[in-house]
């Protein structure tokens, strides 16, 4: 187990280089869906007749395919974790979990990691957007919630020591 993260961090660290890019697209009609809302800005999003379709992908590299996701405040938004590599969930998952905002990454993930692989490292009482559970190679995973108010959010994987390599912003415009 150990010589296997430390071959996926030597992978991870060979892969920095590349560009990361952005993406966001818009489509219509619903995606089925484990559902977390931000309930502030439930009421908008009933009035927006547009889902906003984010997809991103991870990687057996311990990496996600974007480091920037964006939607206008309070639209719908459809977000897919697609996991490309092919270890399972035991050796190499990956979540998303979009913080709220003001919410500290390093203190979040003290915390989620605590909670351990049962709660999908997420703790009890955690204030976040949304996040999804967490998958492993060939997997994926959507989550539909409402875009809170206009601002950038930190998303990040939550599983311990993915943290460092997978995080990103969530821009809200």
């Amino acid at each position: 187990m150990k010589v296997l993260l430390f071959i996926s961090l030597a992978l991870s660290l060979l892969a920095c280089g590349e560009e990361e890019k952005t993406k966001a697209d818009k489509s219509t009609g619903p995606a089925d869906a484990v559902v977390a809302t931000d309930k502030s800005t439930e009421s908008a999003a009933a009035e927006t007749a547009q889902v906003t379709k984010i997809e991103i992908e991870s990687t057996d590299q311990m990496k996600y395919n974007l480091s920037e996701l964006k939607a206008k405040a309070g639209a719908k938004v459809s977000l897919t974790l697609k996991h490309t590599g092919s270890l399972p969930v035991t050796a190499m998952g990956h979540n998303i979990v979009i913080l709220a905002a003001g919410v500290s990454s390093d203190e979040f993930v003290k915390k989620a990691n605590a909670a351990g692989p049962e709660k999908n490292y997420l703790h009890e009482g955690a204030n976040v957007v949304v996040a999804s559970k967490v998958i492993g190679g060939g997997e994926s995973v959507t989550v539909e919630f409402t875009a809170p108010a206009a601002g950038s959010y930190d998303y990040l994987c939550s599983v311990p020591g993915h943290y460092f390599m997978m995080k990103g912003k969530f821009i809200v415009e």
